[in-house]
């Protein structure tokens, strides 16, 4: 009989664009957060009791009627338990581990420095998200707190904090409309914190799936997603962390781009003697950083065509209402990515769309970077382009 590892927990969240994420979080040594998908998260949920594989795989192929599917999910799912008791994810039904603190500082209704507050809306790896009341304005706005109780050492500590004051200099090289606006840098005791102007709206995909968009609508929301992250990329900066929840769109369709926690500096890329900060949603990864392992899973970005062709996963959504990707475990899904050819993808092919619209996704999807557009700017004056001749 196995379990999950007592130092493995699974937690899922409504975020406030009210899309639901899940994740493993793993409090050993330091606190570690992986963002998974929901058939993941409900395979590991049925380990909270010992149990065997053969009784959780027999539940989940119990629908499944033709074979081939069925062979499928069993190769995937094994190859996936392997993999998690090879990492001591699930255990033994009498292995003992020792938990670490992965709560939020402050809960609702909490108040601190002049900040009331109103919802805890992340419990990240190493920071807290809150939306507050800044009782001296009356205002609502957002702290992320680089909590210090969720870090092992005071060595590991010092590097968070230079890179938390990292991402707020990064925050602070944009005045637009595009970008999230950083309002403060301070301390509350030993933890950092960056205020934040509260964007309203809701996660890209959220906002496609609630609204109706004519090609019109869809034009112009694209440009000026390419907008925002030319100015990203004009600056010299590699965002980090292009994925759906970072690319917020309010009631008036202006799209603003927020976290920078996972940014980087081109030149500071290309000097090998400097850390890079390295991150990113699973799914949106392109296939030259996926690494089909578990420790490391991807590399650094390292080109402005890898964010390329994330922003094409973005439009690709706008005008699909999905992702093409369907392979529920890492490993399988870096096969996937390595193998997929958007310009023998049928579902994209069949979709009618405007060919300059379908050839700029396509260009965009390139396998080889070198194949795709050089940068956001690239894309950005590309589009115009298009919208001249379709208008």
């Amino acid at each position: 009989m196995y379990k999950l590892s007592g130092y493995i927990k699974l937690s899922k969240e409504k975020k406030k664009n009210k899309e639901i994420h899940y994740y493993v979080i793993m409090t050993r040594k330091s606190v570690r957060h992986f963002l998974i998908n929901q058939f993941i998260f409900d395979f590991l949920a049925a380990f909270k009791k010992p149990t065997t594989f053969d009784k959780v795989l027999n539940e989940y192929t119990s629908k499944i009627t033709k074979k081939d599917d069925l062979k499928e999910l069993e190769t995937q799912l094994r190859v996936f338990y392997d993999d998690m008791r090879k990492r001591n994810w699930i255990v033994t039904e009498h292995a003992v581990v020792i938990e670490s603190n992965v709560e939020t500082l402050f809960n609702k209704n909490d108040e601190f420095l002049h900040y009331k507050v109103k919802k805890v809306l992340a419990n990240n790896k190493r920071t807290d998200v809150y939306l507050v009341r800044d009782k001296l304005t009356n205002k609502q706005v957002v702290i992320k707190l680089l909590n210090r109780l969720k870090v092992s050492s005071d060595k590991r500590y010092h590097k968070y904090l230079n890179e938390f004051k990292i991402e707020y200099n990064f925050l602070t090289k944009f005045n637009s409309i595009y970008i999230n606006k950083a309002l403060d840098f301070s301390f509350y005791n030993e933890q950092a914190l960056i205020v934040l102007k509260y964007e309203r709206g809701k996660s890209v995909n959220r906002f496609v799936d609630d609204h109706f968009l004519n090609s019109k609508d869809k034009a112009k929301l694209v440009l000026k997603i390419l907008k925002a992250f030319s100015l990203v990329h004009d600056a010299g900066v590699f965002h980090g962390d292009i994925h759906f929840s970072n690319i917020m769109v309010n009631k008036n369709k202006q799209p603003r781009i927020i976290d920078f926690g996972y940014s980087n500096a081109v030149e500071e890329v290309k000097n090998e003697s400097k850390n890079i900060r390295n991150g990113g949603v699973y799914s949106f990864i392109p296939p030259e950083r996926a690494i089909r392992s578990l420790d490391r899973r991807f590399s650094s970005v390292q080109q402005f065509q890898s964010e390329v062709y994330q922003i094409s996963l973005v439009l690709y959504y706008i005008y699909m209402k999905k992702l093409p990707f369907k392979a529920i475990t890492w490993k399988t899904m870096v096969d996937e990515k390595q193998a997929f050819n958007i310009e023998t993808y049928q579902p994209f092919l069949k979709r009618r769309m405007p060919v300059l619209i379908r050839n700029f996704i396509i260009k965009g999807f390139q396998k080889e970077p070198e194949n795709r557009f050089e940068t956001a700017q690239d894309m950005h004056s590309n589009w115009k382009k298009i919208i001249d001749k379709l208008s």
